[in-house]
């Protein structure tokens, strides 16, 4: 039994959203990095160290870079002084650093070939030097959800709020495989989710054969969307997964 007293929020967090559509830990990321990106510009636009943390990554990746423009607050001032900063160092390092040519060797010189700009320090210096500063909140976020699969997944009501959702993306199940330390917990993950792809599966099936002339004019029921959520199933929600993130794990 779960002493509530002593779990985290995102213990209950998980529980909760284990019933709705999709996966609850990439659901949960896109509800908290858009939270991030509400509370950055709303709150913390002017602090130094979150705006030299921007700066260092260039900015965000695309895909949080429209999450800024359509805030839903509507904070183009904060936006706008993050990428000024942004800017601003971009434009130092290139008023700073002087580009030279790579010297020719006597051959190139006898055939007159015109010397060529020596970019590559300057390109150097342009990369970012941190992640996209959305992306790696992402990843605190995974991890903190990932632990609660290892410290809860024999706990009761937690296993058995994950028998009835639709398990987690693939690529969470094996992030959540790799972090989980006790095998018993593992054994049950496996036998939860083996579960669920079985559903899938079998749901996928009386979808294709509902596809064939013999059954023509036969009600299509949950199985309509089953393709759809085995795409998402498969490669995860959107906008958490071939981000700027890590992919190590």
């Amino acid at each position: 039994m779960t002493n509530v007293y002593r779990t985290p929020f995102a213990y209950f967090d998980l529980v909760e959203s284990f019933p709705k559509s999709g996966c609850a830990i990439c659901n949960l990321m896109q509800r908290d990095v858009q939270q991030f990106i509400d509370n950055m510009l709303f709150e913390y636009a002017n602090e130094p160290g979150l705006r030299a943390e921007f700066s260092a990554g260039r900015g965000t990746c695309i895909e949080h870079g429209l999450m800024l423009k359509n805030n839903k607050i509507g904070n183009v001032i904060g936006v706008t002084r993050l990428y000024q900063d942004t800017l601003d160092d971009l434009l130092k390092i290139l008023n700073e650093t002087p580009v030279g040519t790579v010297e020719q060797t006597t051959f190139q010189r006898f055939r007159g070939s015109p010397p060529k700009a020596d970019g590559s320090s300057l390109a150097d210096l342009l990369e970012p030097t941190e992640g996209c500063i959305a992306c790696e909140r992402l990843n605190e976020y995974e991890t903190m959800y990932l632990d609660m699969f290892n410290r809860y997944m024999l706990d009761e009501r937690f296993h058995e709020a994950y028998r009835q959702s639709n398990g987690v993306c693939l690529p969470h199940f094996r992030r959540a495989l790799r972090h989980i330390e006790s095998p018993d917990a593992v054994r049950a993950l496996v036998r939860l989710q083996q579960a669920i792809w079985s559903s899938l599966r079998e749901e996928m099936g009386i979808f294709f054969e509902k596809q064939n002339y013999e059954h023509i004019g036969e009600t299509i029921g949950a199985e309509g969307d089953s393709w759809v959520r085995a795409i998402l199933r498969m490669a995860g929600e959107r906008s958490i997964f071939g981000l700027r993130r890590s992919q190590k794990k």
